[in-house]
């Protein structure tokens, strides 16, 4: 006759056990998720290809410059049919390549798009001669060059010579002209014209070339960065301010987050801003300690390139740790990512690597905007307990079912 007592009894007491695996397994991977750390984003990548091959050499290549907030793309490609084989374009997923178009330039010369603001207004440089290069502003959705913005400092004799390097959604631009005392950076807007912002030093003799200037990059509260020698940060108030330290200062965003290249004990990558001062970035494990950074985002994501004698990789930082891109995107991309030039707000990053032997301009785009990455400890915690659960289910007295190994997948 059965035992209807016993079974019952041992019945509890497996379900009091299970409930009691599930319950401390629960709390267990909750401790995982909690003590787990964050790193950067893992990428799709997309090849923006070339407007076309060079008609004279054959070859195709392009870079990307710089993302605005709409993943709008600037850069430069093979077009085909200029001796240089350079074009300046955008590049969206949805149009594609639209070839910057001046006219001024005639059928031999070329242009380069370096940076966009959120209007789709560009910014770059043409070449027309050995000696002429000029800045220009264009409209992408009108598809033409805008002139009431100066972007050539007045000088007697006129030098032919000036660079637009960034436009704020203000449409501020910011660049560097030539003057007869030197290289000299400007700001200017179609209201108050072009403004020359100075030079750090005037002993033409000076190590740290104090006596020119160029700007690289400016806000939307009109704060410009770039390089006299040192450092510098300029804004309508305070002018010119000296950061105290050698190198050129080539993003910064609206909290005044400056990032660039620093003359340290090598050329490493550096972190700005007013509370904590200059901070070293940094390069990768392995390599020669020299890195740089190009652009910074509203949520301090800070992109660039490591270097070592293998050559550069495209680097990110975050929370103040560096990762190599290489490492976040597909592994069977075929991709070799030499240096990341730009990031949006939204994590979208643009750079130049190698694809099939060919240099490539490319767009990585967020799959997610953080991975969790379990601790050592909280994962070994996590199997001492799976085990010592199913030593305490097999050592119950009476006769129960064996109990199974419990399979945790940590992502």
């Amino acid at each position: 006759m059965l035992n209807y007592s016993y079974l019952i009894k041992q019945a509890i007491m497996v379900s009091i056990l299970k409930i009691g695996v599930a319950l401390s397994a629960s709390t267990i991977l909750g401790l995982t998720t909690t003590r787990s750390v964050n790193a950067a984003s893992l990428y799709s990548i997309t090849d923006i290809g070339v407007i076309d091959r060079s008609f004279i050499t054959g070859e195709e290549s392009s870079q990307a410059f710089g993302i605005n907030n709409k993943n709008q793309v600037v850069g430069v490609s093979t077009i085909g049919f200029t001796p240089n084989g350079g074009g300046g374009f955008v590049w969206d997923t949805q149009n594609k390549f639209q070839n910057i178009g001046i006219s001024s330039i005639g059928p031999f010369g070329n242009t380069n798009a370096y940076g966009i603001n959120d209007k789709g207004i560009v910014v770059g440089d043409t070449v027309t001669g050995r000696q002429s290069r000029r800045g220009f502003a264009w409209d992408s959705q009108k598809a033409e060059e805008i002139r009431d913005i100066p972007l050539i400092l007045p000088t007697n004799p006129v030098i032919a010579f000036s660079i637009a390097r960034a436009i704020n959604n203000n449409n501020q631009v910011v660049g560097s002209s030539d003057i007869e005392q030197g290289r000299r950076a400007y700001i200017s807007d179609s209201v108050n014209g072009i403004r020359n912002l100075g030079t750090l030093g005037a002993n033409q003799d000076d190590f740290n070339n104090r006596s020119a200037s160029e700007a690289y990059a400016i806000n939307d509260k009109g704060e410009v960065v770039g390089t006299s020698g040192n450092v510098f940060l300029w804004d309508n108030t305070n002018g010119l301010q000296d950061l105290k330290f050698a190198g050129t200062g080539y993003g910064i965003n609206e909290k005044s987050q400056v990032v660039g290249v620093a003359n340290f004990a090598n050329q490493q990558a550096f972190l700005w801003d007013r509370i904590n001062g200059v901070q070293n970035l940094g390069a990768l494990p392995g390599d020669n300690n020299i890195s740089q950074a190009f652009s910074i985002n509203e949520n301090s994501q800070i992109v660039g390139l490591s270097s070592s004698s293998q050559g550069n990789r495209a680097v990110i930082w975050q929370n103040g740790v560096i990762t190599d891109l290489n490492n976040l995107i597909p592994t069977n991309s075929g991709w070799l990512l030499n240096q990341a030039t730009g990031i949006n707000d939204g994590g979208y990053i643009v750079g130049t690597g190698i694809i099939n032997n060919v240099q490539h301009a490319f767009i990585l785009q967020p799959i997610s905007s953080s991975t969790s990455i379990p601790e050592p400890g909280a994962t070994l915690g996590l199997f001492i307990f799976a085990t010592g659960a199913t030593f305490t289910m097999s050592n119950v007295k009476g006769s129960l079912p064996r109990s199974k190994s419990i399979n945790s997948n940590n992502n």
